[in-house]
């Protein structure tokens, strides 16, 4: 038995092949150009059953879950990494400042060192003038 005439135009196939074949029209009946402005139809798509709409539905919800499950893991991990960060900011501060102090105490060693050097050398300076008359005079009584 052939199928009735409403099953074929209600079958969502069979209607999609029609529309296509024929051309886009406005509502009074006349042709429109597919560029044109005035046509505000959707895009061709197969009409979905209730059920169909369920699955894609159910299926949207389970992405939408493991979607958000990524994401919380995500999140945990990003919290995790910017506490580390916030731990090696604050060792690195620490050291920072222990660089600093090194390098003053450093410098005040340098500074005293110097210092130091040239009291040794005036001092060796006042010891040649005060050796020089008796090493001189000691010269003299051994040659006479």
């Amino acid at each position: 038995m052939a199928p009735s005439k409403q099953t074929k135009i209600t079958d969502p196939v069979r209607q999609n092949k029609k529309d296509k074949a024929r051309p886009a029209q406005d509502g009074d009946g006349h042709a429109v150009h597919p560029t044109s402005p005035e046509r505000h139809e959707a895009p061709d798509s197969d009409p979905q059953t209730p059920d169909e709409e369920l699955v894609t539905n159910k299926s949207l919800h389970t992405m939408l879950q493991v979607l958000k499950s990524s994401l919380w893991s995500d999140r945990q991990y990003t919290n995790e990494l910017r506490k580390e960060i916030a731990e090696l900011g604050g060792r690195t501060s620490h050291l920072e400042t222990k660089t600093e102090e090194i390098c003053a105490a450093h410098n005040e060693l340098v500074d005293k060192l110097q210092s130091l050097e040239e009291e040794q050398k005036s001092l060796k300076v006042k010891l040649a003038d005060i050796e020089q008359p008796a090493f001189q005079g000691h010269q003299l009584r051994c040659h006479q």
